[in-house]
């Protein structure tokens, strides 16, 4: 099977060398057709480009570098760059991304096993993942992130490729939002993890980011928002401008580039949709988050067996339960249904307890992301003896939903209320971006 793969670059030299030295991890049953748009870059891109085209030829289906004389912005040149292949399965990749292992293999897989019905497939980014919610049962979410995502052919066509008004930013959500009302659907793929170099620190502010979301903020309120979304819009522009504390300087260009929406609101205003989907405006965002702005991808500093106890459940929702816990990407050694916590003690005799294997005890009829055990493990690599999850807004529940013990820390503890002792103790990750869904 050959796939396309379309990078954008623009300035872009210092990526280039690790973003294609990370195809050998390439699974051997697929062939990848390269194509690069270059933005009209001023330094060695195209240069560094070419060599990488001439030290890998044979190595890919093809490698086509497209040079542009003007820089036509992200969602031009990817369209661009979809137009120069035939591929049935088209991946769009930015250029400061690198493949891990296993990355293209699980994505493909991901692809292989969906319906008809799933026309976009979103990988995750690490080290720091998008907050965005999506349903860890079904996988399926709102919108996908441009930085790596995969998608059939035929459903870019009739969606219409990615808006070219946007320039840069918030094309990606509408894009995924016309693909949603055509009546496809996009998945998360959490196991199809590629490392994207985006930020350097957590909650860094990016001028070009900064200014072109809010720009393009108010032209989806324009395409898809009421007119109360249009009047948020402005005042959201006027708190950030009067807000931000960053300087006159910045506040200019920060008006500059927002101003720009004038000559494309009425014209976006004229081909507005009014879809199905739904569609969810809230500052900057566009669905709902998890709790804190990044979670920090960390492997875990040594292996760890954890051993997963359920509380009781019907059927039904033990059934999805098991899918969100066979869908973690730190993988449960064991997982027991139990119909109360003191009956763990039963199940632990004669089970190993060196200081590898810990406890995660859960909740019947919750859903959790596929990060919840590696977020839980990076918690106990701290020497902490408990560690639990907290809601969106960083607060312990009202209710026990997850936590991750050591099991000495359990035997000193058993005779009391171990619900109660967790709470207490628990070292709550107030910043993280796993919380629990309620199935309803």
């Amino acid at each position: 099977m050959v796939w396309d793969v379309v990078y954008v670059t623009y300035n872009s030299e210092k990526w280039i060398k690790a973003c294609f030295a990370s195809w050998k991890n390439r699974p051997a049953d697929h062939e990848f057709n390269i194509i690069v748009v270059d933005n009209a870059s001023t330094d060695n891109t195209v240069r560094l480009l070419e060599s990488v085209a001439q030290e890998t030829e044979g190595y890919f289906a093809g490698f086509r570098i497209i040079k542009l004389t003007e820089n036509v912005g992200f969602g031009a040149a990817n369209n661009i760059g979809f137009r120069h292949g035939d591929a049935e399965i088209i991946c769009f990749f930015n250029i400061d991304t690198e493949l891990l292992d296993g990355t293209i293999a699980n994505l493909a897989e991901a692809v292989r096993d969906s319906q008809e019905c799933v026309g976009v497939w979103e990988l995750r980014q690490i080290p720091y993942e998008h907050p965005k919610i999506y349903d860890p049962v079904t996988l399926e979410t709102d919108w996908c992130s441009g930085a790596a995502f995969a998608v059939r052919r035929t459903v870019y066509e009739e969606a219409g490729g990615f808006d070219e008004q946007f320039f840069m930013y918030a094309e990606d959500v509408e894009l995924s939002w016309r693909v949603r009302q055509k009546g496809h659907h996009i998945l998360y793929c959490p196991n199809a993890m590629i490392c994207h170099k985006s930020y350097v620190s957590k909650g860094e502010i990016k001028f070009t980011q900064y200014a072109y979301s809010m720009r393009n903020n108010l032209l989806m309120r324009y395409r898809y928002g009421s007119l109360g979304d249009i009047v948020s819009g402005y005042l959201l522009f006027l708190k950030l401008l009067i807000k931000n504390g960053r300087g006159l300087g910045f506040n200019r260009r920060f008006i500059a580039v927002v101003n720009t929406h004038w000559r494309l609101a009425l014209r976006v205003r004229k081909s507005r949709i009014k879809n199905g989907v739904g569609v969810y405006f809230s500052g900057l965002n566009y669905s709902p988050m998890r709790g804190g702005s990044f979670y920090e991808y960390k492997p875990a500093v040594r292996p760890a067996r954890i051993v997963v106890f359920v509380q009781g459940s019907e059927n039904s929702d033990l059934q999805e339960y098991m899918q969100c816990i066979n869908r973690q990407t730190y993988q449960a050694s064991a997982i027991y249904r139990i119909g109360d916590i003191e009956e763990i003690a039963e199940i632990r005799k004669g089970m190993e307890t060196d200081e590898d294997v810990w406890f995660s005890i859960m909740d019947p009829g919750t859903r959790v992301y596929a990060d919840h055990f590696e977020t839980l493990v990076g918690g106990m690599e701290g020497n902490c003896e408990a560690v639990g999850s907290v809601n969106e807004e960083g607060e312990l529940p009202e209710r026990m939903e997850y936590y991750m013990v050591r099991p000495d820390f359990y035997e000193r503890n058993k005779a009391r209320d171990l619900e109660k002792l967790c709470k207490e103790t628990a070292v709550c990750i107030k910043k993280q971006t796993v919380c629990s869904k309620k199935i309803i």
